[in-house]
């Protein structure tokens, strides 16, 4: 399999302004993602390079390789 082939996709019931409104509103976010998998490396390989990812905004969205509690490399 690629590297592209583990997408994800969220869909919310409201929209991206009503979101980012509940958000600038709220004293604290945060949305959990599970990940069960044995053996399979989810954080960077030893030479540095992102092996996953997520999108975010505002707007078209931004490339993140930060994942909260998880230790990188």
């Amino acid at each position: 399999p690629s590297p592209e082939g583990g997408q994800i996709y969220f869909e919310y019931a409201a929209n991206e302004e009503q979101l980012y409104k509940m958000i600038d509103q709220s004293e604290r976010c945060e949305q959990e993602v599970t990940y069960h998998c044995r053996k399979t490396p989810l954080l960077n390989t030893p030479d540095g390079s992102l092996l996953r990812w997520w999108i975010g905004g505002p707007g078209a969205g931004v490339k993140h390789s930060s994942w909260g509690g998880g230790l990188m490399g």
